[in-house]
């Protein structure tokens, strides 16, 4: 849908990566330049992006937890669990984690290729996830997003907008519940086409010109 100077507002996360505006700011957002959501996905996971498979990082998971298990039955057995012990399970835990948040990443990213895709499919003109930047029309909205981000810092701000906006819901993309190809395929249609329930966890995407009226 085709908006112009239409009021939203905006929750900015407050970190190193985002960029500090202030009131008066104009700031374009096209399918150009890619958001700072999109390209810290792809950055957080540089290193297995396109040269690792979902089955490869689940068969090192399991083997590190295999290992982290045996060790320290091992050495429990063999009188307790020394400093060094300790130290080397402690490392391998470390890289089981570190592996996990990568998997989570890929799956993640799966789902917003597949999102997109779909998005050009229906219509190509509506708002990308990998370019756009998230507001809401009602401030009440706000209640949940905070929870939703896992954010400490924040702050709201007061837009004028001119542009394509996209209305949708949230729960649709749930890589912490939808991990299948076929349900995220499922998902992407409704997504797009906007078939949901409109109590939950509405989100916006803009993409156009956006002038910073107010910081609340």
């Amino acid at each position: 849908m085709k908006i112009e100077n239409q009021t939203y507002y905006h929750f900015q996360r407050i970190n190193e990566k985002n960029e500090h505006w202030k009131e008066g700011d104009i700031i374009e957002f096209n399918k150009s330049k890619e958001n700072i959501y999109f390209s810290s996905l792809k950055k957080s996971i540089s290193k297995y992006y396109n040269s690792i498979s979902d089955q490869n990082i689940k068969i090192k998971i399991k083997s590190l937890e295999d290992t982290i298990k045996s060790e320290t039955e091992k050495q429990i057995e063999n009188s307790g669990l020394t400093y060094d012990n300790q130290l080397q399970i402690d490392s391998i835990k470390e890289q089981v984690d570190e592996i996990r948040n990568y998997y989570y990443k890929c799956i993640q990213l799966q789902q917003e290729l597949i999102f997109e895709t779909k998005r050009k499919k229906i219509n190509d003109e509506l708002p990308s996830r990998f370019n756009c930047i998230w507001v809401t029309k009602d401030l009440t909205e706000f209640c949940q997003w905070p929870e939703i981000l896992k954010c400490r810092r924040s702050r709201i701000l007061e837009l004028k907008l001119t542009g394509y906006i996209h209305m949708t819901s949230g729960i649709f993309i749930d890589t912490d519940k939808n991990r299948e190809i076929s349900i995220a395929i499922s998902n992407a249609e409704k997504y797009w086409r906007g078939s949901f329930n409109q109590e939950t966890e509405i989100e916006y995407l803009f993409e156009g010109k956006t002038e910073i009226i107010k910081i609340l």
